[in-house]
């Protein structure tokens, strides 16, 4: 267990690796996303707007108190928010990305077993009820 320990000390965190890379390619795209099928001006997020979005998330994950060993649960579609909780997630505990299908009993037990302590979550939304699910 004590080897295990030590070599994941040593293995580089999702945004460590993407802040390298921002380094060297800072004004590169990072992501691009569509909001529709035919969006003609889709969001371009650099890489280092990416790793400043993300740095600032971890910090407030950091205020949390939350243990590295504790769920910070994700519940949000393919937008660049959640690339930035994911690699905020997973640099403060253990990133948790949730199917966004669940049933809320079925969240319940997921989130339960991730021992979660935060959860990233769009707000109430008229075609969504994942926040309603979410707090079922």
């Amino acid at each position: 267990m004590h080897d295990l320990a030590i070599r994941l000390d040593r293995t580089p965190t999702p945004f460590s690796l993407i802040e390298e890379v921002a380094q060297r390619r800072g004004n590169h795209p990072a992501l691009i996303f569509m909001r529709t099928a035919a969006d003609r001006e889709p969001v371009v997020v650099t890489y280092q707007q990416l790793v400043e979005q993300a740095a600032r998330t971890i910090g407030a994950l950091r205020k949390l108190e939350i243990a590295e060993d504790e769920g910070i649960a994700i519940l949000l579609p393919a937008m660049p928010e959640a690339v930035v909780a994911l690699l905020a997630a997973s640099s403060v505990g253990v990133a948790c990305p949730l199917n966004l299908l669940l049933t809320a009993p079925a969240m319940r037990v997921q989130l339960e077993l991730a021992r979660t302590r935060a959860v990233f979550v769009l707000g109430q939304h008229p075609s969504l009820d994942d926040h309603d699910r979410l707090i079922a």
